[in-house]
């Protein structure tokens, strides 16, 4: 680039141009162990695996639980120490409804983000025991489905269970259970038991984020955003 007359601008640039101590530094001294990896951020125990790209075609995104024996990859993200319950709900057409409007894409896929998809959700608030367990149970079942088919076809993959064309029939109905579970948990937030629509899903979630952002006290909600596990960006 040229044009002197911004020539008094590059000064400060330098230290931010500058390599890192880790790039400086690590490379050297990795090269010694390269069978390891230079940052280690795997979870001690099972957690939850959420794909970053997923096919605009599915009604829902394959999410599973693994155990600390499998490597996430950089093209995943992890909810360490998640249970049935953060399952359920990131499982549910209320998130992925969420998901299909905010999120980015890759091509036309969904590129899901911990940011911009997952820091946002509004989820249920001050959801009572009745319906928790609910929630659990629902998640249970979708969990036990997906585990007696890939049981039965050792072959096949979640991807492969979440193609719109090869779902089994019983891994929707468990869907559907879990979705009206979900959504009876947001009615307290003036939500409904029915939506005709993604459309009405996303209408009534922008609402909640409103009333959960907001810096007026009249739009602001009395409760408070009930708390969540934190998502992990694998690298």
């Amino acid at each position: 680039m040229r044009g002197g007359h911004n020539a008094s601008r590059f000064p400060a640039f330098p230290s931010l141009q500058a390599p890192s101590a880790r790039r400086a530094v690590f490379p050297v001294k990795l090269a010694a162990f390269p069978t390891l990896f230079g940052e280690f951020r795997q979870p001690d125990g099972p957690y939850l695996l959420i794909p970053r790209v997923s096919s605009e075609r599915r009604q829902y995104v394959p999410v599973g639980f693994f155990d600390a024996s499998v490597i996430a990859s950089e093209q995943t993200l992890i909810v360490p120490g998640a249970g049935p319950y953060e399952f359920a709900v990131l499982s549910s057409a209320m998130h992925n409804a969420w998901l299909r409007f905010v999120a980015g894409r890759l091509k036309s896929d969904f590129r899901y983000s911990n940011q911009i998809v997952y820091n946002n959700f509004p989820w249920p608030e001050s959801v009572d025991d009745e319906h928790r367990d609910a929630i659990k149970k629902a998640a249970t079942e979708v969990l036990d489905q997906q585990e007696a088919e890939l049981r039965l076809s050792p072959g096949v993959s979640l991807a492969t269970l979440y193609d719109p064309n090869l779902m089994p029939p019983a891994l929707v109905r468990a869907h559907h259970a879990l979705d009206r579970a979900v959504d009876a948990a947001y009615v307290p937030d003036s939500g409904k038991r029915k939506w005709a629509s993604d459309a009405e899903r996303v209408t009534f979630l922008f609402r909640r984020y409103r009333e959960l952002t907001s810096l007026f006290p009249d739009e602001q909600t009395k409760l408070k955003p009930e708390g969540k596990k934190r998502l992990r960006l694998r690298h």
